[in-house]
């Protein structure tokens, strides 16, 4: 089980995620993980099982993306920028 809320960065298109991508990846290294395309689904599930132990942080990066279904029963706190 989580011991702090995972923090969960809502990329929103030409709002700057790809530079807070570049710095995620650059400061929290393999605690961060990235959302980015269908590909990526079947690790999010299994961060997912894993009741996200690994991650400290983790982006999404699709407008569509079911929050409420993948994050049910997780602790976490949600960022955006808006610009």
């Amino acid at each position: 089980m989580r011991q702090t809320p995972l923090k969960v960065f809502i990329h929103l298109a030409k709002c700057g995620g790809t530079t807070i991508d570049a710095n995620l990846r650059a400061h929290i290294g393999s605690r961060y993980f990235l959302c980015e395309r269908r590909l990526d689904r079947p690790e999010l599930f299994r961060h997912a099982e894993a009741g996200f132990r690994d991650i400290d942080v983790m982006m999404i990066h699709d407008g569509l993306f079911h929050y409420e279904k993948a994050l049910c029963g997780v602790e976490a706190e949600y960022y955006a920028v808006f610009r």
